[in-house]
């Protein structure tokens, strides 16, 4: 990558693997758009207020199978308020696409494809960080979890929310598997890494993946149906030779 130390986010080493020259960009050059098409800051202002709705309501129920509409919707108008107080939505006919555009998805949360898997997992933290130099002393990692659940037998599960999931997630193919939540696993099962919470690199991280709006689902990276036939030692050996091919 670079002589020099560098920092580098999750979302980082997602892009870098999916496409060199935009991490090599990103990553090194140091050179990011200052001007987002308009579609693009919607994505981005559509993606922080939905992950602000479902791990607020979340906090209040503690399992996604308890969150009920009545929640998810008066979440999501909070949400779009602070959202209007911070300056980042302009005005009414935005506010108003914004929320319809969300709930027109959300509002169907109960039955997403999926959740009988995670929705008992209590909640152990939302938004948390952690950082370590797990891919090198020249490189040092960080990454922002959506949410960490925990079964009864204190598993541990990793979930992320997206607006979209289609790039990150793949049925049948593990090198167009994001190497987002792995990373997440490794960061979280290291015993250098500084953790956000208190979590012991013993700990068995049962399983991770993606919630996405898009469609509705919630989409297992490990272990996944028995179709797929992934196991964990998979995912950890092909990411680690993606991995390998960047640094």
């Amino acid at each position: 990558l670079s002589s020099s130390p560098l920092n580098l986010s999750v979302s980082d080493v997602k892009s870098w693997d999916t496409c060199p020259f935009k991490g090599y960009v990103q990553s090194v050059l140091k050179i990011r758009k200052l001007n987002y098409e308009s579609d693009k800051a919607d994505h981005f202002l559509n993606g922080d207020i939905l992950h602000e709705t479902i791990e607020e309501s979340l906090k209040e129920k503690n399992t996604l199978e308890n969150i009920d509409v009545e929640t998810l919707q008066k979440n999501l108008c909070s949400a779009i308020e602070k959202s209007k107080k911070r300056g980042r939505i302009p005005d009414e006919a935005t506010e108003n696409h914004i929320y319809s555009s969300i709930w027109r998805k959300l509002c169907g949360f109960k039955e997403s494809k999926g959740l009988e898997y995670y929705g008992d997992k209590r909640l152990v933290a939302n938004e948390t960080s952690f950082s370590g130099h797990i891919l090198g002393e020249n490189v040092k990692l960080n990454g922002r979890f959506d949410t960490i659940l925990e079964d009864e037998e204190g598993k541990l599960y990793i979930l992320d929310y997206k607006t979209k999931g289609d790039k990150d997630w793949s049925k049948d193919n593990l090198d167009e598997m994001s190497l987002q939540v792995i990373l997440y696993y490794i960061l979280l099962k290291s015993d250098t890494a500084q953790k956000g919470i208190s979590v012991d690199s013993e700990c068995i991280v049962e399983s991770g993946g993606f919630y996405s709006l898009n469609d509705k689902k919630f989409k297992i990276v490990w272990p996944t149906v028995e179709e797929q036939g992934f196991t964990l030692d998979a995912v950890l050996i092909n990411a680690n030779d993606r991995i390998n091919s960047i640094l």
